[in-house]
């Protein structure tokens, strides 16, 4: 795939990955200040809808981007997506059984995940 063909009419896919991983460290940089602050109680739901917010929005354009790529690409963005949305299920889970996660585990999640998706399969090298 050309890196700047347009991809889905109007998205180009690697401003889609651009923004979605600045979205993301300013989501980590949030989550981390809670942690950091030792604010849990009350603040994980909070988390949740940053997080949800999150999928919902940036998650989806990426998907939307993708629609031109190969299957193969397709496939392993959407394994990645996929691990997101169960830790985004995972927290919701944990919320409504009152045994919410931890903000520090959330935090670690987090910034795996950018390792993993950004970093590793974006090639994406800022922080």
């Amino acid at each position: 795939m050309e890196q700047h063909e347009k991809l889905n009419g109007e998205l180009d896919y690697l401003e889609v990955v651009s923004i979605n991983a600045k979205r993301f460290r300013e989501l980590i940089s949030k989550v981390e200040a809670l942690a950091q602050a030792g604010i849990e109680n009350g603040f994980i739901g909070d988390v949740f809808y940053m997080l949800a917010n999150y999928a919902e929005g940036s998650l989806l354009d990426e998907e939307l981007a993708l629609m031109k790529a190969d299957a193969v690409t397709r496939e392993a963005h959407h394994v990645l997506h996929k691990k997101f949305l169960v830790q985004l299920d995972s927290i919701r889970k944990g919320l409504e059984q009152g045994q919410p996660e931890k903000m520090r585990d959330i935090v670690q999640f987090l910034n795996d995940y950018y390792q993993e998706h950004f970093v590793g399969f974006h090639g994406i090298h800022e922080k």
